[in-house]
């Protein structure tokens, strides 16, 4: 018999050890009911690289777009808080432009009207990821002091778009 009450200890013993019955009144015996399944990562945002613009016109088109045109610096122009016809004259690009430049991680597009370059001109200078946006319009006939967009809001610079 005394063999046998070490075994039978035991097996009481692992047989318990399958799933504990809840106590109502004791916390630490209560089911903690399983963590939910992790939601899924978000989709992955696809980067943005304007680098593919650079040495290249605004209006040339690089896998089908120009610059002016691609997503990221539309709604960059768009954002810009510039007014309306400006965000139109810009993206028209009807005008001579000069290749796009890039100092650091910031691009630079620059064009003007056809025959009226020194009075009216724009700028695009923005990070190759396509965030810090910034627009610049020159119209001599409308003041004359270029005018810098960006976030929304007017900005207060003095220098020029080109």
């Amino acid at each position: 018999m005394k063999a046998t009450l070490p075994l039978f200890t035991l097996a009481l013993l692992l047989a318990g050890c399958g799933s504990p019955t809840p106590d109502a009144g004791n916390a630490t015996n209560a089911t903690t009911p399983a963590p939910a399944t992790p939601a899924p990562p978000p989709a992955a945002t696809p980067s943005v690289d304007l680098s593919r613009f650079e040495n290249k016109y605004p209006s040339d088109k690089v896998d089908g777009v120009d610059f002016l045109h691609a997503p990221v610096v539309t709604a960059a122009i768009d954002g810009s808080g510039a007014p309306e016809d400006v965000r139109r004259f810009i993206r028209a690009g009807d005008g001579p432009q000069i290749p796009i430049t890039r100092s650091g991680d910031t691009l630079t597009a620059h064009g003007c009207e056809a025959h009226n370059c020194d009075a009216h001109d724009w700028a695009v200078l923005i990070h190759q990821d396509g965030s810090g946006a910034e627009v610049c319009h020159h119209d001599q006939d409308a003041g004359g002091a270029p005018e810098w967009y960006a976030g929304g809001k007017r900005e207060n610079k003095s220098e020029g778009c080109g």
